[in-house]
């Protein structure tokens, strides 16, 4: 049995959080020196062993009481919803791959190579961007409230300018659906909301892989008896987007699909979400071809190009256009790092967030003499990672492109506010000009 320490009075658990920087706070039952969740971390024997939750390793329960902890458990399996397809979005001819993975392992020469092929790219002007920095009236009264910090600032001038490209791009009308991935809190659905309020028949579907506290959409549901809103916990890669009720009902409703800062493999991820095969989405007696949603305008903030995958990487055909193999591509999405390293200040809050928890710190474990022996300053290393970002994000452009969209790329705010600040618009292409 453990001993309570003689040094603890206030019967506080023992347990040192190396994360937190000090002990854990709760309480300890008499005569234990840690609390029911850490008394399975320390040597001693207990007398009642606790066992990681095979739900959820994040918290523990008591083995005596673990068969009724798994019936009631928040993590525990639940039913698949009618729009769960596992894996439907992942590409279906998935290629394996034992070649260089690290940045590091490439020669001087090799990055050099691939340097001068996206230089080429570039020259082409497939990488181009133009500046489109707007604003919204839906979001004035809030940017003009001295109570927003420079933080808070930062992130309201990027919704506002997200909403004003969206309807400059004629994405806000009525009888739509609106669609936002990684929605996380929904806040930038929440301005969405205000925007359409007056319209009639839309409809809102927010997609986030986890639960979140807080929600914004909740306060509006409130509010506005009139919302039409849904939200569905599911990864976006087994997400069967004409399957969600709402969707299904009304095959001819057009869809807009929106994000902020959806991270590397998600985005593409989204995308095939909205443009599927057609192979992959039924085997019924229905013609796949009429259950493809009918997608009117994409509004997707990216970032994190380090995080995308080849098997889910939409733009897989323009790279092999353009002479990029696999190999290359596994070069690339590392050396996208180098346009937003956030070791140095006057980067955005979510360039420093996103990329201390990224796992592909390779490419900052090679720089240094990597970039040495190919002779880069700091200035030229971020310039090949805003060209390798732009590459990817061309490969996006392609993809669209491919299934009737009109494309158009745009820095959507200043590189001041956010690293991250490139906003790829996509629109269905109609044979009528004044459209």
């Amino acid at each position: 049995m453990q001993t309570e320490s003689s040094n603890n009075p206030d019967r506080r658990c023992a347990f040192y959080l190396q994360h937190r920087k000090r002990n854990c706070h709760l309480s300890v039952s008499k005569g234990f020196q840690y609390c029911a969740e850490h008394a399975h971390q320390n040597n001693k024997p207990v007398v009642k062993p606790r066992v990681e939750c095979p739900y959820d390793p994040n918290h523990s329960v008591w083995v005596h009481r673990l068969k009724k902890h798994l019936k009631i458990c928040n993590s525990r399996p639940k039913d698949k919803p009618v729009y769960y397809q596992q894996s439907v979005n992942i590409d279906s001819a998935l290629e394996d791959y034992t070649g260089k993975t690290e940045l590091a392992s490439f020669s001087p020469e090799e990055i050099k190579e691939i340097i001068r092929k996206i230089k080429l790219v570039e020259e082409a002007h497939l990488l181009d961007s133009e500046e489109s920095v707007l604003g919204h009236e839906a979001l004035s009264i809030e940017l003009a409230n001295d109570v927003n910090g420079a933080s808070a600032r930062k992130h309201l001038d990027q919704l506002a300018s997200i909403l004003g490209n969206m309807e400059a791009w004629n994405l806000f009308t009525p009888d739509t659906c609106f669609v936002e991935f990684g929605a996380g809190k929904g806040r930038l659905s929440q301005w969405i909301f205000d925007v359409v309020a007056e319209l009639p028949n839309t409809h809102f579907i927010l997609v986030d892989k986890k639960n979140v506290r807080h929600k914004r959409d909740l306060h509006h549901k409130e509010v506005r008896q009139n919302l039409s809103m849904e939200r569905l916990i599911i990864d976006i890669q087994d997400l069967a987007l004409h399957r969600v009720p709402a969707i299904r009902d009304d095959r001819n409703k057009p869809i807009v699909g929106y994000c902020k800062h959806l991270c590397g493999t998600a985005t593409d991820l989204a995308l095939r979400c909205l443009f599927p095969k057609i192979t992959e989405l039924s085997n019924g007696p229905e013609s796949p071809s009429t259950l493809k949603p009918c997608v009117k305008g994409i509004a997707m903030a990216m970032c994190c190009h380090h995080c995308c995958n080849w098997n889910s990487y939409v733009g897989k055909e323009f790279l092999k256009l353009h002479g990029f193999d696999r190999c290359e591509f596994e070069a690339i999405i590392r050396l996208s790092s180098w346009a937003v390293c956030g070791s140095r200040p006057g980067h955005g809050d979510e360039d420093r967030a996103c990329h201390k928890e990224t796992s592909n710190n390779d490419a900052e474990e090679g720089k240094e003499t990597l970039t040495s022996s190919i002779g880069l300053t700091i200035h030229e290393r971020e310039e090949v990672g805003r060209m390798c970002k732009r590459l990817l994000d061309a490969g996006r452009m392609d993809f669209l492109q491919r299934n009737n969209m009109q494309t158009k790329l745009v820095r959507y705010v200043r590189p001041d506010v956010t690293k991250e600040n490139i906003l790829i618009l996509a629109r269905r292409e109609v044979k009528d000009s004044n459209q």
